[in-house]
């Protein structure tokens, strides 16, 4: 099952007419030793069709060689800065809002200033107890370490 965040973004990507803009790359969702991996051949799956990638690390290093940190999706990449603009699923949402709308992105303000802030409540709960949720019970049923 898709996570959540991945449904709203492949939502509001077709609702803004971002396609054109914004090619999707799709991990395998199970996380192997390396990390995410660009596996074709596992179903809904996509390689790396930019730079042929095994693993999502790789394009981390690919932005910042001297990258150490977490590698997590969503990757917001910039094809001509070669580089990471956001791994945040709600900013990648705002970007994706009003940033390419100069560029023929569909009309339409889904963030608008005088609802921002109970949006953002409302999203920040949803996070918390709908899409993170699923890792914290995961988390709470297993056995504990010794």
């Amino acid at each position: 099952m898709p996570a959540p965040g991945r449904i709203a973004r492949s939502f509001f990507r077709k609702l803004k007419g971002l396609e054109p803009f914004i090619p999707v790359s799709v991990v395998n969702p199970l996380m192997l030793e390396n990390g995410w991996t660009f596996d074709d051949t596992f179903p809904a799956a996509t390689g790396d069709t930019l730079y042929q990638h095994e693993f999502l690390y790789q394009l981390y290093l690919h932005a910042d060689p001297h990258y150490s940190g977490r590698v997590t999706v969503p990757v917001l990449w910039d094809k001509k800065n070669h580089t990471i603009v956001s791994n945040e699923s709600a900013e990648i949402i705002r970007m994706f809002n009003s940033a390419f709308d100069g560029l023929g992105a569909k009309a339409g303000d889904y963030y608008p200033p005088a609802l921002q802030s109970k949006i953002d409540e409302l999203n920040g709960w949803i996070y918390d107890n709908v899409n993170n949720g699923v890792y914290k019970s995961r988390l709470r049923h297993q056995p504990a370490s010794v």
